[in-house]
């Protein structure tokens, strides 16, 4: 009995010493999972994630797309699967995923402010603010979402609704320096300098290097005729983004 015992803990031994071996690292893990069953669909979509936290982004892709061929009814597999088209400059395939997980599952904020984000670089401010309104309307508390709807009605020369979205976003979230610097150009294009000048000043406490609204308080200085404030903050810009402050600078001397 003690010979049997003996075998039976050293036959233990090797199996869990082949099994390190093996599953030293994930991407070994899910690698050999695939080579004993290569249609688990589990196995590609983790092995995709694996790669794409890696930076192996294209491999990423055809794991993915694999899972997806196997068991087309995965929402989190497209959206990795677009999240890995995103880092790999592929928005437009990107969005394609994003739409097909929300057809799946209609009720993710993030998807839908995902693909606002995507529709915003492509310029189609219309469905962008769509997806943006249906995040808010699953997550009414989705900062973020908020002022990117904002972004979206400013592009359509929306601003009497932009500004209470930028305002609601910093209800939300009142650090939310990208709001405060939205919401002081809308006012600005409103015509409401003091208003803005308020905005762009609490975003530049926010973060004292935040180019844009030292550019936008410039602007609003020179709509106040105030040179010598306008010229503070383009000295301040000379530092931060010399590319805004010739703007300014030349915006000063018409």
């Amino acid at each position: 009995m003690v010979g049997v015992a003996g075998c039976v803990v050293v036959g233990l031994g090797v199996l869990t010493w082949n099994q390190t071996q093996i599953w030293r690292n994930s991407v070994t893990l899910w690698t050999y999972t695939l080579a004993v069953a290569p249609h688990t669909y589990v196995a590609h979509y983790n092995l995709g994630n694996v790669l794409r936290r890696e930076g192996r982004l294209s491999e990423a892709v055809e794991h993915y797309r694999r899972s997806l061929e196997i068991e087309p009814i995965q929402p989190e597999a497209h959206n990795n699967l677009a999240l890995a088209l995103v880092a790999d400059g592929r928005p437009a395939e990107a969005a394609a995923h994003y739409r097909l997980s929300l057809r799946i599952e209609p009720g993710q904020a993030g998807i839908h402010y995902a693909l606002g984000n995507i529709l915003l670089t492509q310029k189609r401010y219309v469905e962008a603010a769509k997806h943006f309104r249906h995040a808010i309307r699953i997550r009414p508390s989705y900062s973020e979402a908020h002022n990117n709807l904002g972004v979206a009605l400013v592009e359509q020369g929306q601003l009497a609704e932009a500004v209470p979205a930028y305002q609601q976003a910093l209800r939300l979230q009142p650090g939310n320096v990208n709001a405060h610097n939205n919401l002081g150009t809308a006012l600005l294009r409103q015509g409401k300098i003091e208003e803005a000048v308020a905005s762009y000043e609490q975003a530049i406490r926010l973060n004292p290097r935040y180019a844009a609204a030292h550019f936008g308080l410039g602007l609003a200085y020179l709509q106040l005729n105030d040179k010598g404030r306008a010229m503070s903050e383009y000295r301040i810009l000379k530092e931060i983004d010399a590319e805004l402050a010739s703007r300014l600078l030349s915006l000063s001397r018409r």
